[in-house]
């Protein structure tokens, strides 16, 4: 399986990045009036929101190479937690559209969302 790349300078992800659970739930009303909620999962999903406002060129088109081969959300790759650092497998980009912002020579501005 793929592993997310490392950056130019060695780095695991852009500083600063985000992390976040989050709990997803069905519930049900039935017609008496009383609601049940299931859990679909039983932990919550993991979440990380990396990139940031000084991402280099050479970073950019790391990074889009990446994204395009999995073409977008839909192939898995392994991604190595930076806080942790433990490798997370089965990760999948939560967007299908890559897409950031020239602020300026060698200076870009990205998120990707990861799960």
């Amino acid at each position: 399986m793929p592993t997310f790349p490392l950056l130019a300078d060695g780095a695991k992800t852009q500083f600063p990045y985000t992390e976040s659970v989050r709990f997803e739930t069905l519930s049900v009303t039935v017609p008496s009036g009383e609601r049940y909620a299931y859990s679909q999962m039983a932990n919550g999903t993991r979440f990380w929101t990396i990139g940031g406002p000084s991402v280099s060129d050479a970073d950019i088109a790391t990074l889009r190479a990446f994204f395009e081969a999995r073409r977008g959300s839909w192939e898995a790759f392994d991604f190595v937690d930076p806080r942790t650092g433990l490798t997370v497998t089965n990760c999948r980009f939560d967007q299908d559209l890559f897409e950031y912002q020239a602020l300026g020579p060698n200076e870009n501005r990205v998120e990707l969302r990861i799960k």
